[in-house]
């Protein structure tokens, strides 16, 4: 009997003592301070996660290799240039920017070369529309006649990022103008002319295809451009009782030169609704190599400018 009792208090000191050591490490539960980040657990719920919304404003840290462009709005006009470590106040974010002020100005910095606290700059160069990694800018979008109703109106109109990276534009105003941006230097240069075959990276794709590139940023839904040449283009145009033949051409219209002794298919551009100082209008056109941005004055040169019409 005496053995019998020996072993079961034997047993129970052994299941205290196991008790004992699966409460401690490594199966403990231990008390975590909110306030501080949890590491080494990597994908668990119990990761204390940073605060979702910062409270602005706060300061914050240029970290650029170069500089730092700050611009009006969001992919807008440049209106500085900041080098690294410098120091900024962060009062509010929009999108990929963040809105800052610096040296008295107020402007937009891309979030990607600004460290705020808990958010440190990545460095990461971001897909930039249009022709703004050379320094361009997209129309404002909500500018004065900008609602992106397509009306034709005088002024920039807002960009449509849906058409940003297409083979087209969609047959809207906003998306053509979006779409040809995108085809400059720096944009995504996906479009495609399916006349050759080429994309826009192709330097070759729209050299000498002036019309397939303003049909295609209509996503070929403007029935006057169905036609073998930009004169032609025109001439539908003029028939059909479009043309105004003034230099004052709203966005998106697709504007006309006559053919000449050595071109006898004239030419074909869009107006962007933007103007230099002089209060000329931008247009954007192509070349023997690239999209650009010119003025009208530099397109026309010393051939006859024939009008505009609107699709």
């Amino acid at each position: 009997m005496k053995l019998i009792m020996r072993r079961w208090f034997l047993l129970f000191c052994l299941c205290f003592v196991a008790s004992g050591l699966l409460a401690t490490t490594p199966f403990s539960e231990e008390k975590v301070d909110p306030t501080k980040p949890v590491t080494g657990l990597v994908g668990s719920d119990a990761a204390v996660k940073a605060p979702e919304k910062t409270e602005f404003p706060v300061e914050g840290t240029i970290e650029v290799d170069s500089a730092l462009r700050l611009r009006e709005y969001p992919w807008g006009p440049v209106t500085g240039l900041f080098g690294s470590g410098t120091k900024v106040t962060v009062i509010g974010a929009e999108g990929d920017f963040y809105k800052v002020q610096v040296n008295g100005q107020t402007g937009y910095m891309h979030k990607n070369f600004v460290s705020i606290a808990g958010a440190p700059a990545s460095q990461t160069e971001p897909d930039y529309p249009g022709d703004t990694r050379s320094g361009g800018s997209l129309p404002k979008p909500g500018s004065a006649g900008s609602t992106g109703d397509d009306t034709g109106s005088t002024g920039p109109v807002a960009s449509k990022p849906s058409v940003i990276g297409q083979t087209q534009g969609d047959g809207t105003i906003a998306g053509a103008l979006t779409w040809a941006h995108d085809q400059m230097p720096g944009g995504s240069c996906k479009g495609v002319n399916r006349n050759n075959g080429k994309r826009s990276s192709d330097s070759k794709c729209w050299s000498g295809w002036c019309l397939a590139f303003v049909g295609t940023s209509y996503g070929r839904n403007f029935p006057q451009l169905c036609a073998p040449s930009a004169i032609q283009a025109y001439y539908n145009c003029r028939d059909a009782g479009k043309i105004s033949a003034n230099h004052n051409p709203p966005a998106g219209a697709v504007m006309f030169t006559d053919k000449t002794s050595t071109n006898p298919y004239g030419h074909i551009f869009i107006a962007t609704g933007e103007k230099a100082a002089n209060g000329e209008p931008i247009i954007i056109t192509t070349t023997s190599t690239v999209i650009k941005k010119m003025t009208l004055s530099q397109v026309i040169g010393s051939t006859h400018y024939l009008g505009w019409a609107m699709p």
